[in-house]
């Protein structure tokens, strides 16, 4: 969940960055802790790029275009999220980093 305005949205983000850890996003490059993530690109729909990225056990596909870049070490009870549809999403690189209390979804 995520105020702005005044108002409260309820987004589906993917956690990409845990208290402590070094988060860098840029363009289509994204690093956790120094690390680049694992991409291959899968393929090209509606003018948007594909990859399938892996960040240890779990994998997913995202669609790019031009991002926001981010630097940053995420500091206790806060978390960086990302949508999958990186060119067009409304996540951390935007309105910055949210708190562990305005997660309400789980793992799946």
């Amino acid at each position: 969940m995520h105020e702005e305005n005044g108002q409260r949205y309820n987004y589906i983000w993917r956690v990409i960055a845990l208290p402590g850890e070094k988060i860098e996003a840029s363009r289509e490059s994204l690093a956790v802790n120094g690390q680049p993530v694992q991409r291959q690109r899968v393929c090209e729909a509606d003018g948007k790029r594909i990859f399938r990225e892996q960040i240890g056990d779990a994998s997913y596909e995202v669609a790019f275009e031009v991002s926001p870049r981010a630097s940053i070490t995420v500091p206790p009870d806060q978390f960086f999220v990302m949508g999958d549809n990186r060119f067009d999403a409304r996540d951390s690189r935007y309105f910055g980093l949210i708190t562990f209390a305005s997660i309400i979804g789980k793992r799946l």
